[in-house]
């Protein structure tokens, strides 16, 4: 677990390079992950960090691909990853650690950290989870499974009927009928 105290970031800001790899993100992910999120080789990460008093602006980039599991076709596939880093954290407020409380649209620029130490394995986890897509695909044309025998329908094709309904037929069959 990487952490970094505020009081080592000197003025100048403090640049970090590593690798980041699957027994870094494994602990982010559920137990039975339904994504299955591997990382063949290690991420590369590059971050600097600026600090003003309590305040940390955070930049730099995660590079790398993630290996994961079509929702339509469930094949795994490659996702390349080219993630832009660009946050600003400061220590948590006492009044954000209360049950309810109105946030500031300020407040919503802000990312929040507890103490006097940054996570920087939990930072790139964020980032890499929220660049990700919320359908995973292996294309945008993927044709998933055949719903009646399983097949993979981009590998090959199927003799099954398919019955084809369309959301909108039984407002058809209500104009048609007022129609008649």
């Amino acid at each position: 677990m990487m952490r970094i105290k505020l009081e080592d970031i000197p003025k100048e800001g403090k640049q970090l390079v590593f690798l980041w790899g699957q027994e870094s993100i494994q602990s982010f992910l559920a137990p039975k992950d339904p994504h299955g999120i591997a990382i063949p080789d290690p991420l590369s990460v590059e971050i600097y960090l600026f600090r003003k008093a309590s305040q940390v602006h955070v930049t730099g980039s995660i590079r790398g691909k993630l290996n994961m599991v079509c929702h339509r076709c469930l094949e795994s596939f490659s996702f390349p990853l080219e993630i832009s880093v660009e946050t600003f954290l400061q220590r948590k407020p006492t009044y954000l650690k209360e049950d309810e409380v109105e946030l500031s649209e300020e407040d919503l620029l802000w990312e929040f950290f507890d103490g006097d130490e940054i996570d920087v394995d939990l930072l790139v986890a964020e980032e890499i989870f929220l660049s990700l897509p919320q359908v995973l695909l292996c294309s945008e044309d993927c044709k998933g499974l055949c719903p009646v025998c399983g097949k993979n329908l981009n590998i090959q094709t199927c003799s099954c009927k398919r019955m084809e309904f369309s959301p909108f037929e039984t407002l058809k069959e209500l104009r048609d009928s007022f129609s008649s």
